[in-house]
């Protein structure tokens, strides 16, 4: 057996292999009871049935479902991501950047030839809008936007995978079938360069970690327990966009907890991400006190403080609209019609 190979051949191997997809390891764990993704701790059937992680180091992009608040793995596609690598920092860097973020908007073929010209053929079928910069990005003072997972004109970019202006490009035919797992402003995606898997015991005791904040905060904020509510929040780096500081929510809250009668507060349809500098907590709250009665979406996001303990930096919290769609949802043509030869989607009226 030559165990030899000639240098020429072996460098045209390396040339050849960075910009060929190849599949990640990553499904072949996801197969295992034993592995459980470092990125998805908990899904829920309202907000995450469906959840995507894009894997810039593999040119990968998994969609999993919910499966009884546990992540399972249901497909994966080829994508291509931004032309320099790294995480997005500024505008016009070609990065894409790495984080959690939600699917807000939807920009069919016909509005971007309108919006684009000529250059809209660029982004193929339609594009789904990211909320970037999220609230961590803005935290980091990072620029730029516009940064959306489309499908293209000219597939061959997808097989180089950093062909991008800091956006996700998929094969057209790719998109069509991952819209129809895409509810908008509540499917989230996850953008991370390696994607990796905790050995069950590990994952579990993470997650844990997350869920113990989670319910010091709530059981504080039920019994009016200012201290052991405001030793969730970060005392440096949390701030609220209407009360201010970590100080001047603590004295709103003081004043709050003042009041006579303790509110009613659960949560239900809780889901748990995990990013490398940070996580979210997204749910629905009931609130009900002797003036307020109300339901809505909060987000929290987490960050570790000094002793590694997480902490909340940021809460969003916003009212779910009265008709709010079934509770179980069921993947459909939602964004497309696909002509007869299945390749080339026609946008439809979402």
């Amino acid at each position: 057996m030559k165990l030899g190979v000639n240098l020429k051949n072996y460098i045209t191997i390396l040339f050849f292999s960075a910009f060929v997809f190849w599949p990640s390891h990553a499904t072949q764990l996801a197969q295992s009871s034993d592995f459980l993704p470092a990125s998805i701790f908990q899904l829920d059937p309202f907000y995450t049935h469906h959840i995507l992680v894009a894997e810039k180091s593999t040119h990968s992009l998994y969609l999993f479902e919910n499966n009884n608040g546990a992540p399972r793995l249901i497909k994966n596609y080829q994508i291509a991501t931004g032309k320099i690598a790294g995480d997005k920092k500024l505008m016009g860097d070609h990065r894409t950047p790495e984080g959690i973020y939600q699917l807000t908007d939807f920009i069919p073929n016909q509005e971007l030839l309108k919006r684009y010209g000529e250059n809209g053929k660029i982004y193929g079928g339609g594009a789904f809008v990211l909320n970037y910069p999220n609230p961590m990005d803005s935290r980091q003072n990072k620029t730029g936007g516009g940064i959306w997972i489309h499908s293209t004109n000219d597939e061959t970019r997808i097989e180089k995978g950093l062909d991008s202006r800091g956006c996700i490009v998929m094969a057209n035919k790719d998109l069509v079938d991952l819209s129809q797992h895409i509810e908008l402003n509540k499917t989230y995606l996850i953008i991370t360069h390696d994607f990796s898997y905790f050995e069950k015991s590990s994952w579990s005791a993470k997650k844990a970690e997350i869920e113990g904040l989670v319910e010091n905060w709530l059981t504080s904020w039920q019994n009016e327990d200012l201290d052991g509510y405001i030793s969730s929040y970060h005392p440096e780096e949390f701030f609220d966009d209407y009360r201010g500081n970590f100080k001047q929510f603590r004295e709103y809250k003081r004043a709050v907890f003042s009041a006579s009668g303790r509110p009613e507060i659960s949560l239900k349809d809780v889901a748990i991400f995990n990013a490398p500098n940070y996580s979210i907590v997204n749910f629905t709250q009931i609130y009900k006190s002797a003036t307020i009665e109300d339901s809505g979406k909060k987000t929290l996001y987490l960050k570790r403080d000094d002793l590694f303990n997480w902490k909340i930096v940021k809460e969003i919290w916003s009212k779910l609209p009265d008709d709010n769609g079934p509770m179980a949802f069921t993947p459909s043509s939602r964004f497309f019609s696909k002509k007869e030869d299945g390749t080339n989607p026609d946008t439809a009226t979402q």
